[in-house]
C-alpha cells in the first residue's frame, strides 16, 4: 500500500492591506513620539530655554560644522546614486542596490525637497537669533533670516540612518550601526545649529521625523518595486535637484570686520557708509537674497584687498543685496 503523502500547505500571501497596516504602524512609531516631543517642547517654552542655554555664536566647532558638516552626507549620497547605474548591481547585489536607492531617495526627497523647500516654506518660522536671541549689539558673521523649521543640517545627518530600514531584516548588526550613526550625526549637527542660534530644538526633532519617515516610505516602496528604471531615476534626480535649487529662497546677512584697510568692494549693490560711536573696527554687513544651495557656502571673501561674496561652491541665481559699511567715528570720517 502506497504511503500517503500529506499535501504541503499552500503558501499564503500576505494581503496588501496588511502591508499597508505595517507601514502605518511604522509611520506612527516615528511621528507620534517625535511629533509629541516637539509639540511639548514648543508649547512649554522649553524651546526658548534651550535656545538660550546652548547659544554661543562664536563657537569654532559649530561654525566648522555649519560650513562642512553636511558635505560628507552629500558626497555619500552622490556615490550611492552613481552605484545605482552600475550594470547588474540590482541582480547580483540586491541588498546593496536597495540600500543605495533608499539613501539617495531619502537625501533628495526627505532632507532636500520636503525639509528644505516644502515644510520650511509652509512653517515660515523665524530663527531663534531673530526672535528670542536677538541682540542689537552683536551680529554673527552670517545671519540667516526665516525658515527655521526644520533644520536642514540636522536632516542631512539623519539621512545616514536610512539604511536601517533596508538592512534590519537581513543584516541586523549593520542596521543597528546605521541607525546609531545617523541619529548621532543628525543630533550633533542639529546641536551645532542651536549653538549658532539658527534653529530651535523642535526644529531638529521635526527634521528627524521627516527624514526617518521618508526612509521608511522609500524602503517600503522598494520592497514592492525593487528596481528603479535608470532613465526615470536620472530624470527624477535631475528634476528634484532643479526644484530644490530654483525654489530654495533665502535671505542671509554676511558680516566681516576689517582691522586692516581694504581697497575695493566688489558687490552687486551699492554700499552705504554709516559712522557710529559704538563701532571700533570697520564692519561690512551685506544682506543677500536669492535662490540656490548650499547657503552655508556664501560668505564675504577678501583677496588682494578686494572684498566680494564667495559663491563658487554652490548653485545660486537671482541674487540681490544691500550693503552697509559701519565705520567708527574719527579717522574714517
Amino acid at each position: 500500500m502506497a504511503a500517503m503523502v500529506k499535501p504541503r500547505p499552500r503558501a499564503v500571501n500576505r494581503p496588501a492591506a496588511l502591508h499597508g497596516t505595517t507601514l502605518l504602524v511604522e509611520q506612527a512609531l516615528i511621528w507620534l513620539p517625535l511629533g509629541l516631543l516637539a509639540l511639548i517642547i514648543y508649547l512649554s517654552g522649553l524651546d526658548t530655554t534651550l535656545a538660550h542655554t546652548f547659544y554661543a555664536p562664536e563657537s569654532t566647532w559649530a561654525w566648522a560644522l555649519r560650513q562642512s558638516g553636511a558635505w560628507p552626507v552629500g558626497l555619500l549620497a552622490a556615490l550611492a546614486l552613481g552605484a545605482l547605474f552600475i550594470p547588474r548591481l540590482w541582480s547580483q547585489y540586491p541588498l546593496v542596490y536597495q540600500t543605495c536607492a533608499v539613501l539617495v531617495l531619502t537625501a533628495v526627497l526627505g532632507a532636500g525637497l520636503l525639509n528644505q523647500v516644502i515644510i520650511q516654506d509652509l512653517a515660515d518660522r523665524p530663527r531663534p537669533r531673530e526672535t528670542v536671541l536677538i541682540d542689537p549689539n552683536h551680529t554673527p558673521p552670517a545671519e540667516f533670516s526665516g525658515n527655521s523649521m526644520p533644520s536642514g543640517h540636522a536632516g542631512m545627518g539623519y539621512v545616514l540612518a536610512a539604511p536601517f530600514f533596508v538592512l534590519r531584516r537581513k543584516k541586523r548588526a549593520y542596521a543597528a550601526a546605521a541607525l546609531g550613526v545617523g541619529l548621532t550625526a543628525g543630533t550633533v549637527l542639529g546641536l551645532s545649529r542651536m549653538v549658532l542660534g539658527a534653529h530651535f530644538a523642535s526644529d531638529v526633532i521635526i527634521a528627524a521625523a521627516v527624514v526617518l519617515s521618508t526612509a521608511s516610505l522609500t524602503a517600503w516602496g522598494l520592497r514592492r518595486w525593487p528596481r528603479l528604471p535608470r532613465r526615470y531615476l536620472a530624470a527624477a534626480m535631475a528634476l528634484a535637484l532643479v526644484v530644490v535649487v530654483l525654489a530654495n529662497h533665502f535671505t542671509v546677512t554676511l558680516t566681516r570686520q576689517f582691522p586692516q584697510p581694504f581697497r575695493h568692494v566688489d558687490l552687486p549693490c551699492a554700499v552705504n557708509a554709516v559712522y557710529s560711536a559704538g563701532v571700533t573696527v570697520p564692519t561690512l554687513e551685506v544682506t543677500v537674497q536669492g535662490y540656490g544651495a548650499p547657503i552655508s557656502q556664501l560668505r564675504l571673501n577678501e583677496t588682494n584687498g578686494i572684498v566680494s561674496i564667495y559663491r563658487r561652491s554652490g548653485l545660486y541665481h537671482g541674487l540681490t543685496c544691500s550693503a552697509r559699511l559701519n565705520l567708527p567715528v574719527g579717522p574714517y570720517e
